[in-house]
């Protein structure tokens, strides 16, 4: 069950804090809604019962009073000036009414108006009840007597009316319509509209602050991930904010410091070597020169040479991340085709296959032409070494363009896919001191794939041997 519920949660902090606050909120305004909605029931039933309230009170005036009386009074009531809300209309009928019943909803509402003002006059003595008839009814459906001119403007549009006839006498009915529900209804959904509009007020404001606060956050990610990409060159995080994110971040930046100082020693350190190793190298090889027999002299040189190759390579991979060469647009398929046409012209099996649908037009790449040859002549240099032959093949996928060098060779193990780009690091099942590898070349090769901004990923092939994959931004065409 949880494991089901997590695909749906989100996974970021933001999506998670803004979850949790929408979730509450929403909640609290259910809680709004569900207080508000007790009131108004508890509201109605007052003002119900006020209603029956007024309704005994005419029927205690009237019912003692003779019909000259009765009619004065009932004149004085319905020319009295009342509010829209307070609005009813009141006159005397020589017969009991015939009303219909209604709809559903209708009688039901009739009934219970009726059972309130019987409750009301029995609270009051009265005794023996008189006859009670009730109806419910919108203002189309009135009955447009002379006496309900005035109540009928005064009464907005399409609400309900409840209109009550209660027997005075024998040949005297009481009749009394006034609103079922008028403002009350609209204030209930009034104050439901300002809540709901507080709701979305409070969200806003809340999802914004929770925006600006976790906008730190999300830097720190990023930078976190340059660092991992690029740590010679990462630049530090901007030290604002709350005293928290100020603190983090400053924490941050110090351990960023010690990253770029450790790997700045290491380089130097690597090209002090291979500098210094220079010098005695072609002092043993002046001296190579006279050793005999010409066998030994053959071993020694060719030693001298493997030592040679990785003094280089570390100079190489030293300054493989500070290239101050210019970017420029590159027509990529143009630029494979002629590394692939290098390696062909030395006797190697390399070929290029599987052109992206548009290639007749250029796929431009915005990169560094020297460096980005560098990484691929690497990669072609291993896969021709170690598998005998490469494959190159470029897509393009959301806005980058993805190349895939593939030979058949024996692979690289899992656990290795990451860690081989490591400096001196050398898998020993597939790279082997005869070859003349020293464990540096997809570590420079990487460094010059991040120089152009780009990502470079291995993968052992189901059918066999490694995938090497180039990804890199695609140039938009203006």
């Amino acid at each position: 069950m949880t494991a089901w519920l997590r695909r749906f949660l989100p996974d970021s902090l933001s999506g998670q804090f803004s979850l949790t606050l929408v979730t509450s909120v929403g909640l609290l305004f259910a809680a709004n809604i569900a207080i508000v909605c007790l009131i108004q029931i508890h509201f109605l039933g007052t003002i119900e019962k006020e209603r029956a309230t007024n309704i005994a009170s005419f029927y205690m005036l009237l019912s003692g009073m003779e019909q000259t009386q009765r009619l004065d009074a009932v004149e004085h009531i319905v020319g009295f000036s009342r509010s829209t809300e307070s609005s009813l209309a009141l006159h005397l009928m020589q017969e009991a009414p015939d009303w219909p019943e209604g709809r559903p909803r209708q009688a039901e509402q009739s009934a219970q108006a009726i059972s309130t003002l019987r409750e009301v006059l029995t609270a009051n003595g009265i005794s023996p009840l008189p006859e009670i008839h009730a109806r419910v009814f919108n203002h189309g459906d009135a009955i447009h007597e002379d006496s309900w001119g005035h109540f009928i403007s005064a009464v907005t549009l399409g609400n309900p009316l409840l209109q009550m006839g209660v027997q005075l006498d024998d040949t005297t009915w009481l009749n009394v319509t006034q609103p079922l529900y008028l403002s009350v209804v609209r204030l209930i959904w009034m104050q439901r509209v300002v809540l709901l509009i507080e709701f979305v007020v409070f969200a806003v404001i809340v999802l914004f602050l929770l925006r600006r606060l976790i906008h730190p956050f999300q830097q720190m990610t990023q930078a976190a991930d340059r660092i991992g990409k690029q740590p010679e060159v990462a630049s530090p995080l901007s030290e604002n904010g709350c005293r928290e994110i100020r603190e983090a971040a400053q924490s941050f930046n110090r351990m960023q410091t010690r990253i770029q100082d450790n790997l700045a020693e290491r380089n130097r350190m690597l090209a002090a070597m291979a500098h210094d190793i220079r010098t005695p190298l072609t002092r043993v090889q002046l001296r190579i020169e006279e050793v005999e027999p010409e066998e030994l002299r053959d071993k020694l040189t060719q030693g001298i040479k493997e030592v040679r190759s990785i003094a280089e390579q570390s100079l190489e991979l030293s300054g493989s991340l500070k290239d101050s060469e210019k970017s420029a647009p590159l027509d990529i398929v143009a630029f494979m085709q002629s590394c692939v046409d290098d390696f062909s012209d030395m006797g190697h099996s390399v070929s290029l296959r599987d052109l992206p649908e548009n290639s007749g037009s250029a796929l431009a790449v915005m990169a560094k032409p020297l460096s980005l040859k560098r990484c691929v002549d690497n990669i072609l240099r291993n896969a021709v070494t170690y598998a005998g032959s490469a494959e190159v093949c470029i897509t393009t996928s959301s806005g980058e363009v993805i190349v895939h060098i593939c030979d058949n060779g024996p692979g690289i193990p899992e656990e290795y896919l990451e860690r081989i780009f490591e400096p001196y690091l050398r898998v020993e099942t597939s790279r082997n001191r005869e070859s003349g590898g020293s464990g540096l070349g997809l570590s420079i090769a990487r460094n010059m794939i991040l120089l152009n901004n780009g990502s470079l990923s291995l993968t052992n092939r189901p059918e066999g041997g490694l995938q090497v994959k180039i990804t890199l931004p695609l140039l938009e065409r203006s």
